[in-house]
């Protein structure tokens, strides 16, 4: 599984700063490099 399909799902329990960063990465990507686990 890669980490933008960890990102993206809806149960992780994140606060409001880590889902401003999620978010920010999930716009970048896939410059991010989150194509890999």
């Amino acid at each position: 599984m890669a980490i933008r399909d960890v990102l993206m799902r809806g149960d992780l329990a994140l606060t409001p700063s880590e889902e401003k960063i999620v978010r920010l990465l999930l716009t970048d990507y896939p410059t991010s490099g989150l194509g890999t686990a």
